[in-house]
């Protein structure tokens, strides 16, 4: 049960018009030059070619024991404009500049003074309930491991996803609302239709979720710009759906990203089941998904034909067992399309601290492709 004082924060969170940011002292990090093996990559912007970034344009700070890079993208010798970037330097994918940076412990406000060689910083975090800040963080830490911009607190998504938690608290697990029962509203009931809900909370419900295959893909999706996240006794709900941006991607998703590192050995158990015939659903390794945009397929027939293929070490490595499911072949016949997903499930936990090498060909409108990346796993 939540806390007197979360309760009296919650409640001044919903009556506020926009969150309220704490206003801590500035405090001054030095801005050095980035180390020279500072290689970062660029997922989900094709037009930017990361790969000849001269060390010049790249900047680097501490803030809170964490490394971040400071990347002049155009390269007019200043750094925080409209077409710059930033990275995080554990996990080295470039992000969109917006003037704030998250790390583990939350969001801060940057002010990047070049002259005197320096950032100023402060917390940024919404003054929202600790256990919504706690989910957010991790949340963000999961995108930024897979290559995402990090994402912001939406006060109405997180209103609606609130009251169904509520909800379920009272009458159990659901992605529906019945109007006679207790707890029952429309903005319940809309996030309800939407969002994720795992009946245990706090930020190992986002583990859950991204140790998943359904769960995983509506909460990290590139064009994820605002979530709502509500937390009850027993229930976390996360809508990850309607804070999208209308932009289309051009290519596939790929989940553990390229050249990730830390990423999880063990699928977490869902409903539905991804994989209905097999009983020992915990025995999964962490699924590997390749996640298509809906215009990909237009009136053309979806993804044909796949082949996926998972080795240890490198590419002529060891053969890991594995079980697909796709879009014309769908493990669970209850989701037809297999939400326009390839999932690849290794038959075993993976190796913990090891590198995987994952190899995808499929056809998409009648034209043979071909996906290869590398990625690696964490402690656990």
């Amino acid at each position: 049960m939540l806390s007197i004082a979360r309760a009296l924060s919650y409640l001044l969170f919903l009556a506020t018009p926009s969150p309220s940011f704490e206003k801590d002292d500035e405090q001054e990090a030095k801005l050095d030059q980035a180390p020279s093996d500072a290689a970062i990559q660029c997922l989900y912007n094709a037009s930017i070619d990361v790969e000849n970034l001269d060390r010049e344009r790249l900047r680097s700070f501490e803030l809170e024991g964490r490394e971040l890079w400071l990347v002049d993208v155009d390269g007019d010798g200043a750094f925080g404009g409209k077409t710059d970037g930033w990275a995080d330097a554990r996990y080295r994918y470039l992000v969109p500049w917006r003037g704030t940076v998250w790390i583990e412990s939350g969001e801060y406000a940057i002010t990047i003074d070049l002259e005197a060689k320096q950032v100023r910083y402060r917390d940024a975090m919404p003054n929202v309930d600790p256990n919504v800040q706690e989910v957010l963080c991790r949340l963000n830490e999961w995108r930024m491991l897979q290559g995402m911009p990090p994402a912001t607190l939406d006060e109405e998504l997180t209103k609606g996803c609130q009251e169904h938690a509520a909800y379920c608290d009272a009458n159990g697990m659901s992605h529906a609302q019945d109007p006679n029962k207790e707890g029952a509203s429309p903005a319940g009931a809309e996030a309800a239709a939407n969002a994720c809900i795992v009946g245990f909370r706090g930020p190992s419900a986002v583990d859950a979720m991204a140790r998943s295959f359904y769960h995983r893909l509506p909460i990290l999706h590139p064009a994820t710009e605002r979530y709502g996240i509500g937390i009850g006794r027993r229930t976390t709900v996360i809508d990850g759906l309607r804070g999208r941006s209308r932009r289309s991607w051009p290519g596939p998703i790929l989940v553990p990203a390229p050249g990730s590192a830390a990423n999880s050995t063990t699928a977490a158990s869902e409903q539905p089941v991804p994989h209905p015939e097999r009983q020992s659903r915990r025995a999964f390794g962490c699924p590997i998904t390749v996640t298509f945009p809906p215009t990909a397929f237009g009136a053309a027939p979806p993804v044909t034909d796949v082949e996926a293929q998972l080795f240890f070490g490198k590419p002529d490595g060891p053969t890991v067992k594995v079980v697909v499911s796709s879009p014309e072949d769908p493990a669970n016949v209850t989701r037809p399309d297999n939400d326009l997903s390839i999932c690849i499930f290794p038959q075993h936990a993976l190796r913990p601290r090891s590198t995987y090498v994952a190899r995808v060909a499929y056809t998409l409108k009648g034209e043979r492709k071909q996906l290869e990346w590398e990625f690696r796993t964490g402690r656990r």
